[in-house]
């Protein structure tokens, strides 16, 4: 039996008790604009803008960890030149975080063409690249859900991917940018031509990010983890005239009981 991202929400959703968390229950958005969502739909919401975000930060070349399924990092191939600047492409990995590793038991590591530090604690630090942990908050913010919500429906539900790969289920994680699929026992990421593409084409090496050039470290803890994706992933909410139009729908089913009365 193959278990796709749906089915995968609906397990977490059907046990409770292994997957505890307060998304289990419908739960207030933090604009008045938003009507709360059942739990499927809730939990699906998270989802989708998870894989969203996580295209957006590939797309942008930069290395994610995804706590329980792995880390996405670039391996890089120098193109040397005899003539001018060596120019470089890279190619997106995917590294499976240790617990799915252990329950997928045919999975090789040595199949990887980045250099990983197999005596690494973690496996965001076996990456020879500086790596993002998934951050929460923009996922929050892009769904109007209170932080510890999202948080608890992404940890999770990949939880359960860990989970069902152990207990023997083929997997195909379909995440746009990337399908992340467990068969037999072993765990392979196919990643979609539209980021395969332009990491291919050789581009002159850059040392580091414009946007943290000359950044202290601190300094870096404390600037917003801004997401254009985040932003636009669901309309902004007029939540004044959604206020006003169910305080005018309330005040009309009153005026609707009073007349009942009356006659």
């Amino acid at each position: 039996m193959v278990v796709r991202l749906p089915e995968i929400i609906q397990h977490v959703l059907a046990n409770p008790t292994a997957y505890p968390g307060p998304f289990q229950q419908s739960q207030p958005r933090t604009s008045q604009a938003f009507q709360s969502l059942d739990p499927q739909r809730q939990m699906r919401l998270i989802v989708d803008a998870l894989v969203l975000r996580l295209k957006e930060l590939l797309s942008e070349g930069q290395s994610v960890s995804i706590d329980n399924l792995g880390a996405f990092s670039f391996a890089s191939s120098w193109h040397l030149s005899r003539y001018g600047p060596d120019f470089v492409s890279k190619t997106p990995c995917f590294v499976p975080h240790k617990k799915l590793q252990a329950a997928c038991t045919n999975y090789k590591p040595n199949s990887q063409r980045l250099d990983t530090d197999p005596h690494a604690l973690t496996t965001a630090q076996s990456v020879p690249a500086k790596i993002k942990f998934l951050n929460e908050v923009p996922l929050a913010s892009g769904c109007y859900y209170k932080t510890d919500v999202v948080k608890s429906a992404v940890k999770q539900f990949f939880t359960a991917v860990v989970d069902l790969a152990d207990r023997g289920y083929d997997i195909d994680l379909d995440m746009d940018v990337v399908c992340i699929k467990v068969v037999n026992k072993n765990v392979k990421a196919t990643f979609s031509s539209g980021l395969t593409g332009p990491c291919s084409e050789p581009k002159r090496p850059s040392t580091m990010a414009h946007s943290t050039k000359g950044m202290k470290l601190s300094e870096s803890w404390a600037k917003p983890d801004y997401s254009a994706a985040m932003t636009s992933y669901l309309d902004r909410p007029k939540s004044r005239e959604v206020q006003n139009l169910r305080v005018g729908t309330a005040n009309l089913g009153i005026m609707g009981r009073d007349l009942t009365s009356c006659a």
